[in-house]
């Protein structure tokens, strides 16, 4: 066979959609293609002129315009174009100019049309944009996950309509209600809003212990504002978050339908689906009575994480998994250093921030923390209390693979040791004056929650911040400005950009130049609608809810930040396995066909995100 047909046969069979197509349709093939040299600058098609062809970019760099003149897409060695006037009505869509010398297999349109019609798998690779690439990306890559705690939604557990009361019923007939229906536990209502819950416990020592008046409503007893659960939750979040508060229910609610109360689940609802390792891990840190204990079970926080990636988890459910572990052993270590200091002599927060805040932390990460003290604080009678304990926590969280910030920007730091009217003044200040430089670091305070301790303080600071921007609506501009600091690592013609020098050289940054920009996008968008969700898939969410968004951009940044996560856990993986230092860097070379052509895809959303940002508040790239 002729040396020429062989390097075609085997270009195109390294090359997706052709790869997937047996050798033999391939050799036909190669002896129908027509090999055209298009020196820069020219055009190969004009807009409305007729085409027959298929074109595949051999070595080269083509750039396709809109009628406009506006940018369309830039396509490299591998990408091809002409396929939509083949599916469509025969004529150019755009305007294809070569930006450099470029080499072209021209395929014969007849060819193409009865290989769409023959194979399946080709033809959807025509039909896909790039966001429909990287949404098969994804769909392709997940497998049956290990347990089904782990992918089962919380809505999946709901058996019964939900039996409540109103506020205003009175305790027998509350008691008589749940008599009736046979449950242990009644949410309790106000205006189709769920604002308390009772048990059985609370009849026995609220109102048999005290002899209470059982015709007072009910809402003398209960526990107002309960912990809840969204029916879109997985299973294992919601056992995490009994173990975690010590409740054997939790009301179960559908933030698609205004919040609308669906149900309970409890402990014995979860028995049936298999435990998982993360649960137990939880549940061994809460019974610890000293630090060295909670160190010897953090040693085995790689092995989980390890395991986690190994059941095909998603990285979104990673995240989730490592941040839970991170925040319940904060919490431990918050009470053993109560248990050594005294009761605090005035209410506080123990306060996360960044990637714990979101729920999205990995393997690699460090502390951001800080403690919200209460107004009646004085540092003459309280300094040293709240000193020492931020020491203590600080210094064990260390101990626990959660290095010290390289920023300082924790509770030993007394700039973030202050009471709540304090924290007020800094976050108005960065509000109300958005100086660049000082919100390019102060951007990780927005993403904010309370680990440990009054947790009030922070409800009450989130709403401050969101009535202060909605009344400053130029810090929005600042914020986005900082987010366009940073760009993917994309380069003109599609290709992976890699670091020149020093100790990251020929290698990319997965989290500073994908997941991080993704992250600031969210938090910008879910601010301008006033939302106060933290985790960047539910200020997507948000985002497009508040009509900042639409579904379909939405959804491509969902996808954009779930498959470059996913990459990033999966090195980190392979890194923990080899014994090598955990990064957030990886170079080209280390990653497969498939994830350099789809991370390609990812960030080019990324950069498609911010160039809408730009256009929103009027920034210059």
């Amino acid at each position: 066979m002729d040396i020429e047909l062989i390097e075609i046969i085997e270009r195109l069979a390294s090359t997706d959609p052709f790869a997937q197509l047996d050798r033999e349709v391939l050799t036909a093939l190669a002896q129908q293609i027509e090999i055209r040299y298009v020196r820069r600058k020219r055009t190969v098609l004009e807009i409305g002129q007729p085409n027959h062809s298929l074109y595949f970019i051999r070595s080269g760099a083509v750039e396709l315009q809109l009628k406009s003149g506006r940018l369309y897409a830039k396509l490299n060695e591998g990408d091809c174009f002409g396929n939509g006037s083949l599916l469509e009505d025969g004529t150019a869509q755009h305007r294809s100019m070569a930006i450099e010398d470029t080499l072209l297999y021209v395929i014969p349109g007849d060819w193409f049309l009865q290989q769409c019609d023959a194979t399946p798998a080709f033809s959807r690779y025509f039909e896909m944009t790039i966001e429909h690439r990287l949404r098969h990306a994804l769909e392709m890559d997940s497998t049956p996950l290990i347990a089904p705690m782990m992918s089962s939604r919380v809505g999946d557990l709901i058996q019964r309509s939900a039996v409540f009361v109103h506020r205003d019923t009175s305790i027998a007939e509350a008691a008589q209600h749940m008599s009736e229906n046979n449950v242990s536990c009644l949410p309790i209502m106000d205006d189709n809003r769920l604002v308390g819950i009772v048990t059985d416990k609370d009849f026995r020592s609220r109102v048999v212990a005290e002899k209470m008046n059982v015709m007072q409503p009910i809402s003398t007893i209960m526990s107002a504002d309960p912990l809840a659960i969204d029916t879109a939750d997985q299973v294992f979040e919601a056992m995490l978050e009994m173990m975690k508060h010590h409740i054997h229910h939790l009301p179960v609610l559908n933030s698609d339908d205004n919040d609308a109360l669906m149900g309970l689940v409890t402990v014995s609802d979860i028995v049936r689906y298999e435990s998982h390792a993360s649960v137990y891990m939880v549940g061994d840190i809460l019974k610890q009575d000293d630090v060295t204990g909670v160190i010897d079970i953090a040693k085995n926080i790689p092995k989980m994480f390890l395991f986690l990636t190994q059941s095909a988890v998603n990285a979104q459910t990673v995240g989730k998994v490592m941040s839970t572990l991170a925040e319940v052993i904060t919490q431990k270590l918050c009470q053993l250093a109560e248990t050594k200091l005294g009761a605090p002599p005035i209410p506080y927060a123990f306060v996360a921030f960044g990637s714990l805040a979101r729920e999205e932390q990995t393997i690699l990460t460090d502390q951001d923390n800080a403690i919200i003290l209460a107004d009646t604080y004085d540092a003459d009678l309280h300094g040293e209390y709240f000193k020492a304990l931020a020491h203590f926590v600080c210094d064990g969280l260390d101990a626990c693979g959660y290095d010290y910030c390289k920023g300082n920007i924790m509770a030993t730091n007394s700039q973030w040791r202050q009471p709540l009217n304090i924290w007020y003044q800094y976050f108005n200040q960065w509000i109300v004056q958005p100086e660049p430089e000082a919100l390019l670091h102060a951007s990780i305070f927005f993403d904010i929650k309370s680990t440990y301790g009054r947790s009030q303080f922070v409800n009450e600071l989130q709403q401050q911040i969101l009535t202060d921007i909605k009344n400053h609506r130029r810090f929005l501009a600042s914020l986005s400005r900082n987010v366009l600091c940073r760009r993917p690592p994309i380069g003109f013609f599609r290709q992976l950009v890699v670091e020149s020098s020093g100790e990251h050289k020929n290698q990319l940054s997965l989290k500073g130049q994908g997941i991080a920009i993704a992250s600031d996008i969210a938090r910008v968008h879910a601010l301008a609608v006033g939302s106060k969700k933290l985790n960047t898939f539910d200020r997507i969410q948000a985002a497009c809810k508040g009509e900042m968004l639409n579904q379909s951009s939405a959804n491509n940044l969902r996808d954009a930040l779930e498959f470059i996560a996913a990459v990033r856990v999966a090195h980190q993986a392979e890194q923990i396995e080899r014994g090598e230092t955990v990064t957030n860097f990886i170079s080209p070379e280390q990653l497969s066909k498939f994830d350099r052509r789809h991370l390609k895809d990812a960030f080019s959303i990324i950069s498609q995100m911010q160039d809408y940002l730009s256009h929103r508040y009027k920034l210059t790239l």
